[in-house]
């Protein structure tokens, strides 16, 4: 029970003290909506614990790892100190991001100057998936 308490304190202070408030800054100076800069933290999230889990052959530390995810994805507004959780309909690992691998909303890469890596779209880019169905 300690551990879940302590989980809760660190991801409340990351979240609502230093996420959310540059965010919002973000958002008000590039006027990017929240939903695309939200959908960029939980992107990073995924990686971290896609990475993670594939690594890992601990069944202890697997279970907390994914009991991690869980907490983070069912978590409420107020840990983010916000209305809503902004980042639970983007958090995809496992099963459920091999079913569904794009994102929901564009991150924009599209428009970068200067397209470094030669791609045009990032790889679960939702405009670049749209086309390729039609």
């Amino acid at each position: 029970m300690e551990r879940e308490k302590w989980r809760e304190n660190v991801l409340h202070t990351l979240f609502s003290s230093q996420i959310t408030p540059v965010l919002d800054i973000l958002k008000k100076t590039s006027r990017i909506p929240s939903s695309i800069l939200w959908e960029n933290v939980a992107i990073r999230i995924n990686s971290i614990y896609r990475k993670t889990l594939a690594k890992e052959l601990d069944p202890v530390k697997i279970e907390r790892l994914n009991s991690d995810f869980l907490f983070l994805k069912t978590a409420g507004g107020d840990l983010f100190n916000l209305k809503e959780n902004p980042i639970k309909h983007y958090l995809k690992i496992g099963e459920e991001l091999k079913l569904n691998p794009c994102r929901k909303t564009c991150c924009l890469y599209y428009k970068l100057e200067e397209d470094v890596e030669g791609i045009g779209y990032c790889g679960n880019c939702p405009i670049k998936s749209k086309y390729t169905r039609e």
